[in-house]
């Protein structure tokens, strides 16, 4: 992540390297015979790592921890054709979390004694939206 300050030409970076598990759920609720079904899944990882933090001139490294949550609720239509195979089409809202991976400057209003200028308690950074997906099962 790069943020560039507002009012000066200077930035603030921090690259995350990081392993840790996953552990996911997937779930799946069929609504009557015509082929559709709720569907939700679940993915979250534990990240523990190094962070490479940088400014203009500087660098530094600190050992980090961070995680992950994907989620994902929508609708399922699924049919058989006979030559084509099984067809599903579904329909989802998306969103994951980055937790403790972001990062912003300090301010003069703000406790300005992090590293860098950059505050010591990291933020978090959320992805959000819709997909739709097609699958073929022969």
């Amino acid at each position: 992540q790069k943020i560039v300050a507002a009012d000066a030409d200077d930035y603030r970076a921090k690259l995350f390297h990081a392993i840790g598990p996953t552990l996911s759920l997937d779930l799946h609720r069929s609504l009557g015979r015509f082929g559709f079904a709720w569907i939700a899944n679940a993915r979250g990882s534990l990240l523990v790592g190094e962070a490479r933090w940088s400014a203009p001139n500087r660098i530094h490294h600190t050992d980090d921890l961070g995680a992950i949550l994907d989620m994902q609720i929508g609708l399922q239509w699924t049919r058989c054709f006979p030559r084509l195979g099984k067809v599903a089409v579904r329909g989802t809202y998306d969103q994951q979390n980055w937790f403790g991976v972001g990062t912003f400057f300090a301010t003069e209003s703000s406790a300005a004694n992090g590293m860098l200028g950059v505050q010591p308690d990291d933020h978090d950074i959320a992805f959000m939206g819709f997909s739709i997906g097609v699958e073929l099962t022969r």
